[in-house]
């Protein structure tokens, strides 16, 4: 059976968001008077959504201070999501295979979902997705597969279609596995292979190149 069905996530996974979210991070932190971090410790902090971000990046639990913090990083995030934004080499290859062959291709991120298209159409050609969704009230962030569920019905994928989900982190291969596809990987992204490995994804790609190898092979 082919590939019929791939999800993505966003960051770390299609496109390099590192440098944006690490500066609207210290934006907000800085709002408030507190440390700022470094790129690095925003490479660790990702992957969660926003909160959980600022929660790690400020150290504290306060629900005001973090609800003050998230208003902080989505006033500055608004007007700079894409001011350093750019798809990882060999991933738009591969995406544009994909098109190509028919296979119906989502986005699925913890990312607040008001800037999922700006960050998609800063990188990839109109068109390059058939469906988009970050995080919104309705549906529980990842691993939770109920919002991947969703959009696969949104795209009329029959229960018995082979299907996959490719990310850059822990997060995303409990995804995967949690909706029962086909875990893949991305080791270019804000996790090394080592963290990813002892998890056990199905296949896992070193680079974008890897990565349309790995699907021409599927499809």
């Amino acid at each position: 059976m082919k590939l019929a069905f791939i999800g993505f996530d966003l960051d770390g996974t299609l496109a390099d968001t590192l440098e944006d979210l690490h500066d609207a991070t210290n934006y907000a932190l800085s709002q408030e008077g507190l440390p700022q971090i470094t790129l690095e410790q925003t490479r660790k902090f990702v992957g969660n959504g926003v909160v959980l971000l600022l929660k790690r990046a400020c150290g504290r639990e306060d629900p005001d201070l973090i609800h003050r913090l998230h208003q902080g990083f989505n006033v500055y995030y608004a007007g700079h999501c894409t001011d350093h934004v750019r798809p990882y080499p060999g991933v738009p290859e591969a995406v544009a295979m994909l098109r190509q062959a028919g296979v119906k291709i989502a986005v699925l991120t913890n990312k607040p979902n008001e800037f999922v298209p700006k960050i998609l159409e800063a990188c990839y050609p109109a068109g390059s997705f058939d469906a988009m969704l970050g995080q919104t009230d309705r549906f529980p962030t990842k691993p939770n597969p109920e919002a991947l569920f969703y959009l696969m019905e949104q795209l009329q994928i029959p229960k018995d279609a082979k299907g996959a989900y490719a990310g850059d982190s822990d997060v995303d291969i409990k995804t995967a596995k949690n909706a029962g596809l086909i875990s893949i990987s991305c080791a270019w992204g804000f996790r090394p292979k080592e963290q990813l490995l002892p998890l056990h994804p199905d296949y896992l790609a070193e680079t974008g190149n890897d990565l349309h190898s790995l699907l021409d092979k599927l499809l």
